[in-house]
């Protein structure tokens, strides 16, 4: 999941700083419900350490405490790939930063041949939750090419 929208309210606030707008805020609930009714619930939660993300988790009124990593604030996909090798739940949620978090999705749906039948795909909008399933032991098994694409949403298409 790409964060939700930001404000850019603040010009003198650094960006890992910056908090979500309120269009942001109305649009993680609106993802976390989505989550909810789908039956995409994680169990486990990796978040950049930034203001945004972390709120943006907050948002989705899930009951979990994330593990939040400043090594995810603004990582590339592979950095991001490593950062989920590590991962100890069963269902697994990222909320992280383009372009890392959005060049992670096209690189695995390149990979694995698919992709998602959505016109905003390649340019990830915040709030952008895309939705893979895999079939290994260990997320320490997970590679670009190994995993079946089960959804894809916006905010735009559920606020």
């Amino acid at each position: 999941m790409r964060h939700a929208k930001s404000s850019w309210g603040n010009p003198g606030l650094a960006d890992h700083d910056r908090p979500l707008n309120e269009r942001g805020s109305q649009s993680a609930f609106a993802l976390g419900s989505w989550l909810k009714e789908k039956d995409y619930l994680p169990d486990e939660a990796l978040v950049s350490s930034s203001r945004r993300t972390q709120e943006t988790f907050k948002a989705l009124n899930i009951n979990l405490i994330p593990a939040v990593k400043r090594e995810l604030f603004h990582s590339s996909s592979e950095e991001l790939l490593n950062a989920i090798s590590s991962a100890s739940g069963e269902t697994l949620l990222v909320v992280a930063h383009n372009p890392g978090i959005g060049d992670l999705a096209i690189r695995l749906a390149r990979m694995m041949r698919e992709r998602p039948d959505h016109n905003r795909f390649e340019d990830y909008p915040t709030g952008a939750t895309f939705i893979i399933e895999y079939e290994a032991s260990s997320w320490a098994d997970i590679d670009f090419s190994t995993g079946l694409i089960k959804d894809f949403i916006i905010p735009k298409e559920i606020t």
